[in-house]
């Protein structure tokens, strides 16, 4: 080659070496720069001069470095070009990270050219070549999209994990613009699980999820469908049937994605298992039903009682739940609010004031013992007094404390009334029973010491203990010798009257006094001269007047000493 060629192979590479956009340089096989493009001197941030007999390693962010030299030594040893990517390490503190992608070959001039333009000193048939390139945006590019892959498959472990857990639904896939029809691309596990039915059979059977509607919400269903998707409003419940003939309330709720037009492109769906929401919804409603007709039971029967139910709670908190029945104002005259007033005993106002102290009593005592009857009255707001028979409980909660006073006040007042008239009547027929025996055994004196005793009906127990006491009473209080006893106005007389009628001679004789039976009739003999009754010592004669005549108005001073 000649002067001339050479001279223009030279200008040339010193013309490409400076005006090339891309950083070429070229090293000994230790890293050392021998020639560099002014833009591979940018790219590395100094001057050309700078460079040269410099490492490229020095260069490399020390967190690159290893990559680098791995690549280097594969070009060294294999001869083969080699592609690495690093980092410049910064030469401040507030410059920018940048990414250098260099590509690694052999020389791109053949040894013996390249010595006739560099000479021998410059010239290494085994020296590399660089090609260096700023690839920091495609990093930053890469990176970011390296990030947002890495959050979509995050995300999708996120929906996935969600899914499992949801009770219920979660689908999504495109839709019509009019949103007339929509095919399903995804749906989680929980549809097998709930219904039986595998997500293949959803999703690539056409018209499936019509097919499993309740033939009662079918219709209405497919009619709102649209226009619940449109406005973004839940559907239902309503009601699907499972593979094995069950019955599962369900509710969905969609979203729809629209483009930027505002068409739509895409449904959103959860459908949560409403079934033992609405089990509950029925038990609670029948639960409510049961307790209103209970309600109404229980008024029904309060509004029937003579009385006043009440209930007050003790804690101030509670107030609002005490109670009062509507009789207190059929009964009293007063109303509600005057029967609980301020305390748990409002209706002590309405006690008379000469009982209220006892009754005040009584209410302490219930409060500490837990329950307990009372009667006592009660003035109406007219001055009528009424009797009540009052009835209360304490309710205690767990720690014992008393939270309410429950009671009811009957309307005794009638049966108080009565039981005056009972116990009035009961002492006129024991006064008249005490007249009748007044009157059925007089006792008469006849003389300072005679006294007659006509018995008069039936000889019973009380009459006998009333003949007996009133005898002996006027044979003491008077000294009578004598004791006419007359049986002409008995009627029957059976084994036990005799029997008190020889006690009533033989008590009489105890005092001194000799007995003379009267009037004895046939019947009345019978039964005297049955069994064992001892009539030895008792003087008979046929009539009153007889024994008169002929033991009383003449008796001789011999017959008393006579008869003892």
């Amino acid at each position: 080659m000649g002067v001339g060629a050479q001279t223009m192979t030279a200008n040339s590479l010193s013309f490409v070496m400076d005006h090339c956009p891309v950083g070429l340089s070229q090293h000994r096989l230790s890293g050392e720069f021998v020639v560099a493009s002014c833009a591979c001197a940018n790219l590395l941030g100094c001057s050309v001069s700078e460079l040269m007999g410099q490492r490229l390693f020095a260069f490399v962010h020390p967190l690159d470095l290893a990559s680098v030299l791995c690549a280097w030594d594969l070009v060294c040893s294999a001869n083969a070009a080699a592609t690495v990517r690093f980092r410049v390490s910064p030469f401040g503190s507030t410059e920018k990270e940048r990414w250098l992608q260099a590509h690694i070959g052999a020389p791109a001039v053949p040894p013996r050219e390249a010595d006739d333009v560099f000479g021998d000193s410059q010239v290494d048939p085994r020296q590399l070549v660089i090609c260096l390139q700023d690839v920091t945006e495609q990093v930053e590019a890469d990176a970011m999209r390296a990030e947002r892959l890495q959050q979509a498959e995050l995300a999708e472990r996120h929906r996935d994990q969600l899914a499992q857990m949801l009770p219920g639904l979660m689908w999504f896939g495109p839709v019509s613009p009019d949103l007339s029809s929509y095919r399903v691309v995804y749906i989680n596990e929980y549809l097998f699980r709930v219904t039986g039915y595998s997500a293949k059979q959803w999703l690539e059977t056409p018209g499936f999820w019509r097919s499993i509607l309740h033939p009662d919400d079918r219709d209405w269903v497919l009619r709102e469908v649209a226009s619940a998707g449109q406005s973004e409003r839940p559907l239902g419940p309503y009601r699907i049937i499972g593979s094995d003939g069950s019955v599962l309330w369900v509710q969905s709720t969609m979203r729809i994605e629209r483009d930027a037009h505002g068409v739509p492109v895409r449904m959103y769906g959860l459908t949560l298992d409403m079934t033992r929401f609405k089990q509950q919804e029925s038990e609670r409603i029948a639960a409510l039903m049961r307790m209103e007709v209970l309600k109404q039971r229980m008024d029904s029967l309060v509004d029937t009682l003579p009385g006043v139910v009440w209930e007050y709670w003790l804690s101030e908190s509670l107030r609002h739940q005490n109670y009062c029945s509507d009789f207190v104002h059929s009964l009293t005259g007063y109303g509600k609010e005057d029967w609980l007033g301020e305390e748990h005993a409002g209706w002590l106002h309405f006690v008379p004031a000469s009982d209220r102290a006892a009754v005040t009593q009584d209410v302490v005592r219930v409060l500490n013992e837990g329950e307990g009857s009372l009667q006592h009255r009660l003035m109406t707001r007219d001055g009528r007094e009424l009797w009540v028979a009052h009835h209360m409980v304490t309710l205690r909660d767990a720690e014992g404390r008393a939270l309410c006073l429950r009671g009811i006040a009957l309307d005794i007042t009638a049966s108080k009334h009565a039981e005056a008239e009972r116990l009035s009547l009961q002492r006129a027929i024991a006064q008249q029973a005490q007249r009748m025996l007044e009157l059925s055994t007089p006792l008469i004196p006849v003389s300072d010491d005679v006294l007659v005793m006509p018995l008069i009906g039936s000889l019973d127990a009380a009459r006998m203990q009333y003949a007996q006491q009133t005898l002996l009473d006027g044979v003491h209080t008077q000294g009578a010798r004598y004791v006419l006893l007359d049986l002409t106005g008995i009627g029957q007389v059976d084994e036990a009257a005799a029997v008190s009628l020889i006690e009533l001679v033989k008590s009489v004789r105890i005092l001194g006094a000799q007995v003379l039976l009267t009037g004895m009739r046939a019947e009345i003999a019978k039964v005297l001269g049955r069994g064992d009754v001892d009539l030895s010592g008792v003087l008979i004669a046929a009539s009153l007047r007889e024994a008169i005549r002929k033991y009383v108005a003449r008796r001789p001073a011999s017959w008393l000493a006579s008869q003892r």
